[in-house]
């Protein structure tokens, strides 16, 4: 995991072992707390097995980090920070877990403040994100494998329950444009829902907010889902998020390119890539912290 000021520069870097032997190990999702307690997701793929979430702590400091968990079958995928609280797709269990501020590293069988499973909704869980009122974003598939077609759920914050709870608040969002969705991210300012999507349709897809709904608490319709990129125009997504000026930047592990599209103003990105680095040979996971460093998962 390597950390980048604002300005690109480096400030530094960090690793970690997926604990499978005879893999490569991949960062496939980071949740930035703060810029002291940053959650890594580190994969080894074997066909079967993703790694258990790892912890790195002060990553902005040189030579900061933990090591890894070792191997879970069926471990963690998506990842999201949300004051002092981190939720985490276990994928192998079809859950989706919140962990208030877990000392490392995290596994299968940590102790979990809060579950969404099948009671309450939760289907092939694979990417979250909240929104700028602290809701929770699931990306759902409709059925196994890289074709089928995605929902995205949205489970409602400061609805009556314990500090730090969510519960589902509306139906789960359809559209022939979602397919393989593998990573979500919320735009400030607009309040728009953005989507990554993997090998069955590589490309990005926008959901613009509800005209009548506030940042606080936002909601979308089919018919206000776009195509960013295509697959001519961007050949995949790992991840993507924004900074604090609202510039959308996205990683490519394929072409070991991480790339920005930069916010024209009034929340309009422009669909022109506007910078482009190759320092980073295989980028996946991709976060901001509240100052404005990135954080990239090699």
């Amino acid at each position: 995991v390597k950390v980048l000021d604002p300005d690109l520069v480096e400030k530094a870097s960090t690793s970690f072992d997926a604990g499978f032997s005879g893999f490569d190990d991949n960062a496939l999702s980071l949740a930035v707390v703060d810029s002291s307690n940053v959650y890594v997701t580190g994969t080894a793929y074997s066909g079967v097995n993703y790694e258990a979430v790892t912890f790195v702590k002060n990553l902005s400091a040189a030579g900061g980090g933990a090591g890894g968990a070792g191997g879970q079958p069926g471990g963690f995928r998506g990842l999201v920070g949300l004051a002092s609280r981190v939720w985490a797709v276990q994928h192998g269990l079809g859950v989706v877990r919140r962990y208030d501020m877990p000392a490392p590293p995290v596994s299968r069988t940590t102790a979990f403040a809060q579950e969404l499973n099948a009671g309450n909704g939760i289907s092939r869980p694979n990417a979250v994100a909240t929104d700028g009122g602290g809701n929770l974003w699931v990306s759902l598939s409709t059925g196994p494998g890289a074709a089928a077609n995605t929902r995205l759920a949205r489970y409602g914050s400061n609805i009556g329950g314990a500090p730090g709870e969510v519960f589902p608040s509306s139906a789960p969002l359809s559209s022939a444009l979602f397919k393989d969705v593998r990573a979500l991210a919320h735009q400030g300012g607009t309040g728009d829902l953005w989507a990554a999507q993997g090998s069955q349709n590589p490309s990005i897809v926008r959901i613009a907010r509800d005209g009548g709904s506030t940042l606080s608490n936002p909601t979308y319709s089919a018919g206000g889902a776009s195509t960013f990129t295509t697959t001519s125009e961007l050949s995949g997504a790992e991840a993507l998020a924004f900074d604090s000026a609202n510039n959308l930047w996205v990683t490519n592990r394929s072409q070991g390119k991480v790339l920005r599209y930069a916010n024209l103003g009034g929340g309009v990105i422009t669909q022109s890539t506007s910078q482009v680095f190759l320092t980073i040979p295989n980028p996946g996971a991709i976060a901001f912290d509240a100052s404005g460093n990135m954080y990239v998962g090699d």
